[in-house]
């Protein structure tokens, strides 16, 4: 899902500056911030993107758009972006950022691919359950693929647990084929 080494790096340093500083919280807001106006106004990423547009008239702007209503180390990120040419990597890194200050506070991204989407009770059942046996906050992302048929797949930190029809019937389908049907009509399985 994520991300670059250079945007690995870049997040990392940015979180331990503000761990640092006691500013964590105030730049976790503003990396919110970032990557939903980035969402929203695309052309501004091209304009910072953009090999055109000469580097000092990206730190202006950057400075006009963002000097008042940032901390100063999300700024000074976003200016040395400009000045290495990797500008291209701050959404990764304000990606990033996220999950370690996540982990920090003790979040964990949970993927919940499903046939078909979950209704809210059945997402707040799953948080609730998902919660009491991590014992972690859960932010869950809900993801439809009608290809699994049915059932669901969770993919939590470094696990992935398949309780998908798809994959139960692939284990069906392994164990049927183990199995040997000898000539008196007793089978036997082989381990």
């Amino acid at each position: 899902m994520l991300r670059s080494g250079i945007a690995q790096r870049y997040a990392k340093a940015l979180f331990q500056a503000a761990l640092h500083q006691g500013a964590a919280d105030e730049v976790f807001g503003d990396v919110e911030s970032f990557l939903a106006a980035r969402g929203k106004v695309p052309a501004l990423r091209l304009v910072f993107e953009s090999p055109q547009v000469l580097t000092e008239d990206k730190h202006r702007l950057i400075d006009r758009l963002l000097k008042e209503r940032v901390h100063k180390l999300f700024l000074d990120l976003l200016h040395v972006l400009i000045d290495k040419k990797r500008i291209m990597f701050a959404g990764d890194i304000a990606e990033a950022y996220r999950l370690f200050y996540e982990k920090h506070k003790g979040v964990i991204e949970v993927r919940a691919i499903t046939a078909i989407p979950l209704d809210d009770l059945q997402k707040e059942k799953l948080i609730r359950t998902l919660a009491e046996q991590t014992k972690k906050t859960i932010r869950l992302t809900p993801v439809v693929d009608p290809e699994i048929l049915g059932g669901v797949i969770l993919k939590l930190e470094d696990q992935l647990i398949d309780g998908s029809v798809r994959h139960q019937l692939a284990e069906l389908k392994r164990r049927l084929a183990e199995t040997k049907v000898t000539p008196s009509g007793e089978h036997t399985a082989e381990a």
